[in-house]
């Protein structure tokens, strides 16, 4: 359910491509089955895209990371979420606002 209803960065990160999701009924009703079936589905080119996936997860989400991408992902989101009528692009002191 996070990654539907509080993803982080959603335009920038899928939460499916760094992280190993588990589904919760099957956990609650069998955790070690379900743990075990996710172990076994999972191959070594899987846990590699994982770990390079994470990498760069850690670099969009901490802005005290040596090569952090945290302002221009933050930046791409937040425009991203601004609706394209209401988007207002350099135009210095003497802009019209033209959203509703």
């Amino acid at each position: 359910l996070y990654p539907r209803y509080a993803p982080s960065y959603k335009s920038t990160l899928h939460i499916s491509e760094y992280a190993i999701l588990i589904n919760e009924t099957e956990f609650l009703s069998n955790p070690w089955g379900e743990l075990h079936r996710v172990y076994s589905s999972l191959t070594e080119m899987d846990i590699k895209r994982k770990i390079h996936a994470i990498a760069l997860a850690q670099r969009v989400v901490f802005p005290d990371h040596p090569d952090s991408l945290f302002v221009p992902a933050f930046l791409r989101e937040a425009w991203l979420s601004i609706p394209e009528s209401d988007r207002v692009v350099g135009c210095g002191s003497g802009c019209t606002f033209t959203g509703q």
